[in-house]
């Protein structure tokens, strides 16, 4: 690389600054023997014998303290020893939370019980000869935990090497050495990435372009994407096969869901139509009000409508997409009238909406079975009002959402929205609640934000703190945790305070304990963690082979 470089004339003698700042050093020497020199004189007066012995004495005094401060100042925290330097690029890729551990265990027994000594797993090979196999279904007493032997050296580091986040923030962030993907390990060993399958073994190499999309094929394997093209991986092959995919089409949901739910009883299939319809559009803002009218007269007349503060507005013509249903062979069984549309789901029923993002649950014949809009109560937290509420599509469509669109041990998990009745445009609060297939509301305990719904098992926070409640209203696991994820597969990570992670199952208890600062959520069956100690290891979780 070459540049310029751009010189100034200086002038001509310059006192550099180190010159003055050695005459300065002069002169304070100057001053310091005046000093010393006037004191000496003060003490001409004494006896020589006298004189010495004053002296004597506070040369020590003077030198204890020297070597006191050294001392005191070598052993403090704010000691400048190279050996107690870190520098950000010496910092370990995987920080442990060290604040205090809480007080409470998922059994509710205190620590340092038997309950708090480490749960390992045996080896899966000694499973597999009792007869137990890989299982993505839901954990229960009759599973087992078991640790792969995967034959490769994972080293000891959390992470070898980081990314830029897409975020939008301009930062990294480390790349673990193994993550999951539905069932897949993903291993990143610093220079490219491969998956390996739940036993170890390497299904493809070299895979960086691709990314997880989270959505599976009709068949259940997983999806990858590179650019706007689509890919699966040829287990036992090591290769790639380029598939169609419209993730338009894919499931409403996009997260680390197992094979089982691509299986559906109900054989409709969406389809869409692109059309032009009328909407009602601000003369001042271009905000689109159609909705917003249109919910004022559901609950009012058109002379409250008059009365309303809307903007003036023209009809404009705008382009829009409706959704329908189809069978295998093409025919259209439920007319394209829909906004949205999900999938049906195992218990034979989709979700439909117009362009407000109000739901409705739906059977095969297009028949509406729930529909909790308009529903209308007094609003008693904040301003105390009386509002009108309903169940909408959520914002996102990813994990933060597990819960939605299907029941549950009898309970579903919604987002609901809610409006000012006296003016419907107003947004009121958005909550995510639990409801029974009849549309009545699940009573969470007050205070609690629902953070999702799996394996009958809510999971709640108040404050920084969180806990489980089961379908029946039962806690399992009181509100003491500093982490938690949803149950997957009856199986749920949470973290206590001092930073170790275990696992535990749908009643509470642990089932998987050593140490570990990281565990992944089970995958298909499939579980990796890490320990600043020991390393990576890869879990199964194993049931009893179906004879």
């Amino acid at each position: 690389m070459c540049g310029i470089i751009f010189r100034k004339k200086l002038p001509n003698r310059p006192i550099h600054r180190s010159q003055t700042h050695r005459r300065k050093r002069m002169t304070d020497k100057k001053e310091t023997e005046k000093k010393g020199m006037a004191a000496a004189d003060r003490l001409r007066w004494l006896p020589p014998a006298v004189r010495n012995i004053i002296i004597t004495a506070v040369s020590a005094a003077v030198l204890c303290f020297c070597a006191f401060a050294v001392i005191r100042y070598g052993s403090s925290d704010g000691s400048d020893s190279s050996d107690s330097l870190r520098r950000p690029d010496e910092s370990e890729h995987f920080a442990v939370d060290t604040t205090a551990a809480s007080d409470t265990t998922p059994s509710g027994l205190d620590p340092g019980t038997e309950d708090e000594l480490p749960i390992t797993a045996r080896p899966a090979a000694e499973l597999a000869a009792e007869g137990y196999v890989l299982s993505e279904g839901a954990y229960d007493d009759s599973y087992r935990i078991g640790e792969i032997d995967c034959g490769i050296d994972f080293g000891e580091e959390y992470s070898l090497r980081s990314l830029r986040s897409d975020n939008g923030g301009g930062g990294y962030t480390s790349v673990p050495v193994l993550r999951m993907y539905m069932g897949y390990i993903l291993y990143d060993n610093g220079s490219y990435l491969s998956a390996l399958t739940g036993d170890g073994a390497v299904a493809a190499a070299g895979i960086d372009k691709l990314t997880p999309i989270y959505q599976r094929t009709g068949a259940g394997k997983p999806i990858f994407s590179s650019g706007k093209r689509y890919y699966i991986i040829n287990d036992g092959e090591g290769t790639l096969s380029e598939i169609r995919f419209d993730p338009d089409f894919g499931t409403t949901l996009s997260y680390d869901y197992p094979a089982s739910y691509v299986s559906r009883p109900v054989k409709l299939y969406r389809f869409y139509v692109d059309t032009e319809e009328i909407r009602l559009i601000s003369d001042w803002t271009g905000k689109d009000l159609t909705d917003d009218i249109a919910r004022t007269l559901e609950i009012h007349d058109e002379d409250y409508l008059s009365r309303m503060d809307f903007d003036p507005y023209t009809k404009q013509v705008v382009r829009t997409r409706l959704w329908g249903y189809e069978d295998g062979a093409g025919n259209v069984l439920i007319e394209p009238t829909y906004h949205y549309a999900t999938e049906f789901n195992a218990d034979g029923y989709a979700f439909v909406g117009g362009s407000d993002g109000r739901l409705q649950m739906i059977d095969g014949s297009g028949d509406v079975v729930l529909d909790t809009y308009p529903r209308t109560f007094y609003l008693a937290s904040g301003d105390a009002r009386y509002v009108i509420d309903g169940m909408y599509m959520p914002e996102k469509r990813d994990a933060s959402c597990i819960g939605m669109f299907r029941f549950d041990h009898g309970l579903m998990r919604v987002s609901r929205q809610i409006y000012d009745y006296y003016n419907p445009d107003e947004h009121a609060s958005t909550l995510d609640s639990l409801i029974y297939q009849d549309g009545k509301v699940f009573a969470l305990p007050t205070g609690y934000t629902l953070c999702s719904y799996s394996d009958g098992v809510a999971l709640l926070q108040h404050g920084a703190e969180y806990g489980y409640m089961d379908y029946t209203g039962r806690w399992i696991v009181e509100p003491t945790l500093r982490s938690a994820e949803p149950f997957y597969e009856g199986l749920a990570v949470i973290g206590y305070g001092s930073g170790e992670k275990v696992v535990i199952d749908t009643s509470g208890k642990v089932v998987l304990r050593d140490g570990y600062s990281y565990i992944s959520n089970c995958s298909s069956g499939v579980m990796v963690a890490y320990s600043v100690n020991t390393g990576w290891h890869v879990f199964n979780k194993m049931a009893q082979a179906a004879q």
